[in-house]
């Protein structure tokens, strides 16, 4: 039977990038995507009676890692991401100044390699791991019952954006296709930026049609 999920989203960052927690009725729990402001996101952690097993990245842009090592080391949390974005993590800083004139943050080593692995679990939590190439080289999405975290991959206005040097427009739209046949319209996505979507609509607004599953 397939246990319960919830998921609870802070809004942080100087991008109010969405950070996840996802957690079950047990108390085991994953964060995913800590962008910034570490204790905005603790708080929603600490309300709770949760075990945070793993600290997981969609991909390695800036804006999804700023309080990464901040949230790993306070949980004693590994870092889980998929190693082709380890060009992405290295820019972290880079892009953070470049941008934003922000300071420098620490980028844990890679402790979960997101590719070697389709399915993630941690006591009654379970996520599917999906390869979604295209924003990054390394981009994933996490499934769970009736939902998708889908990053930087899809979002409520369609896919991501491809500005820069990783970023492959047309692998991209290859990976919002492959979401469309692999999961039915209907399923609820959580993107890394803004609102809550559906993969239907969502996908819908993509250059292409993408064949329903």
């Amino acid at each position: 039977m397939t246990c319960a999920i919830s998921v609870h989203r802070v809004a942080a960052g100087p991008w109010a990038q969405n950070c996840y927690v996802l957690a079950t009725d047990g108390g085991d729990s994953v964060v995913v995507d800590p962008g910034g402001e570490a204790e905005l996101i603790a708080a929603a952690i600490d309300n709770r009676d949760l075990r945070i097993h793993a600290v997981l990245a969609t991909h390695g842009h800036h804006d999804h890692v700023g309080a990464l090592a901040e949230i790993s080391d306070r949980y004693e949390a590994p870092f889980g991401i998929h190693s082709a974005d380890s060009y992405a993590l290295r820019r972290v800083n880079f892009h953070r100044y470049a941008f934003h004139r922000l300071g420098p943050v620490e980028i844990p080593p890679i402790g979960i390699d997101l590719a070697d692995v389709d399915h993630l679990r941690f006591g009654e939590l379970e996520l599917g791991v999906v390869a979604t190439p295209g924003h990054t080289p390394g981009s994933v999405c996490f499934a769970i019952p009736n939902a998708l975290l889908t990053g930087d991959t899809l979002m409520a206005t369609g896919p991501g954006a491809t500005p820069l040097a990783d970023c492959d427009a047309t692998t991209l739209e290859g990976s919002v296709q492959a979401l469309g046949r692999g999961y039915p319209p209907e399923t609820e996505i959580h993107p890394g930026h803004d609102e809550p979507s559906t993969l239907g609509e969502a996908a819908a607004r993509s250059l292409t049609t993408v064949e329903p599953a």
